[in-house]
């Protein structure tokens, strides 16, 4: 059997991972330079009219500018965004991770977004397979089954819980004996993303949590949310992180079923693949470095001396 961890396990990320995703991240083809592309591609009417009021060079007339700044953060460069890989400095031996297909500058397009969120679910498993006495890490790519592909390890990759509510697919999941630990990541992966959809975000998290607690009380669920640090307007960040620190105050099996045990707001460097040290702040439940100590606490409360922990 293995034996828990006395202490929580630290969860770290591999910067040079994250920044190579960076410079993906960073480096676009595709111009947004028309209403109608821009409509297609995510319905933002505001960024358009800058686009178009931008093109060949146009300065905006400043009371135009004046107003949409705050609509839309900062106003887009004159050359629509596109940077190439020689302007980003791409280094040589990363040439192949950037592909010939043409996105946007500054986001992931959708396979992208959801390929870069397994960065941080690597990390998560690593972590709670060593809390759980450095038991396997079962990676596979669909959710093809309702139990462990073993009888003791952590799964990094879609893990289908049946809840309350719903069938819902977990990142990385912990079920021994049904679901004992479940967590999803979630990307907001540019400026329009985090404007239109983090409330919607947030919605999905409260639904996701409730679907697994209503079922299993016992369950801890756990959220990660990565956001770029040059898509993040402060005031935005500001309502974010209030809202998810009011999200993540599970404590006891009897609390509401929305809330979560744990959550991280990461903040990441697309240029350096650093994690922002400021945001959120340092007393803030959301800092990554505190979410591994809150699961370890839960989980230990929970389910110590209990098998397969029962030595």
């Amino acid at each position: 059997m293995a034996a828990l961890s006395s202490t929580a396990p630290t969860l770290a990320f591999d910067a040079n991972e994250v920044r190579k995703w960076g410079f993906i991240w960073r480096i676009g083809t595709k111009l947004r330079s028309r209403r109608g592309e821009e409509e297609e591609d995510n319905g933002d009417e505001t960024s358009a009219e800058v686009d178009s009021l931008q093109a060949d060079g146009d300065q905006l007339p400043e009371p135009v500018a004046d107003s949409l700044v705050e609509a839309i953060g900062t106003v887009p460069p004159a050359n629509n965004g596109t940077l190439t890989a020689e302007e980003a400095g791409l280094p040589p031996e990363w040439e192949d991770i950037v592909k010939p297909d043409k996105k946007f500058a500054s986001a992931f397009d959708k396979k992208q977004g959801m390929d870069f969120g397994l960065t941080f679910d690597r990390a998560v498993g690593k972590a709670l397979s060593t809390m759980l006495g450095n038991i396997p890490i079962a990676e596979y790519k669909s959710a093809s089954t309702l139990l462990p592909p073993q009888p003791d390890c952590v799964e990094v990759g879609p893990a289908r819980v049946i809840g309350g509510v719903r069938p819902q697919n977990f990142d990385v999941a912990y079920r021994p004996d049904g679901i004992r630990i479940a967590y999803d990541s979630k990307t907001l992966n540019d400026q329009k993303s985090i404007q239109k959809n983090w409330q919607n975000m947030v919605n999905d998290l409260g639904t996701e949590a409730t679907t697994v607690h209503t079922r299993f009380p016992y369950a801890i669920v756990g959220f990660l949310v990565a956001v770029p640090k040059p898509a993040l307007r402060n005031s935005q960040k500001a309502d974010i992180i209030r809202t998810l620190e009011r999200l993540a105050t599970r404590e006891n099996v009897i609390d509401q079923s929305h809330l979560a045990e744990a959550i991280a707001f990461v903040v990441w460097n697309p240029e350096t693949g650093e994690i922002d040290p400021e945001t959120p702040a340092a007393d803030s439940p959301l800092r990554y470095e505190k979410f591994m100590s809150k699961i370890h606490r839960c989980y230990v409360e929970r389910y110590k001396g209990l098998p397969p922990h029962d030595k």
